[in-house]
């Protein structure tokens, strides 16, 4: 029989050495848009990074989540499930 791990806690974001996923997307995305500047632009970006982590943990405390997620299916840039495939869509009957 092959043991499984099993989380938690079932909404648990999945973790990236200290930060959940939805936090280290934006600490690296900081980070490249640093590297793109090039030379001394890095380390801004990198401190860029940190800091929009610690803003977004400080919004995200006593919220939802996963909420970069949310976020972003509210503005229709993913799908989170089947059944409302369109974030964008306010009202489903009309």
């Amino acid at each position: 029989m092959k043991s499984t791990k099993i989380p938690r806690y079932i909404d648990s974001t999945p973790q990236l050495f200290f930060w959940e996923l939805d936090e280290f997307v934006i600490l690296m995305s900081g980070f490249a848009l640093g590297i793109l500047g090039g030379g001394l632009w890095t380390l801004v970006g990198l401190g860029f990074g940190f800091f929009l982590v610690n803003v977004f943990r400080k919004y995200k405390d006593g919220g939802l989540p996963g909420q970069l997620n949310h976020i972003a299916h509210w503005h229709n840039g993913i799908n989170i499930n089947s059944r409302f495939p369109n974030g964008g869509v306010r009202r489903i009957f009309k």
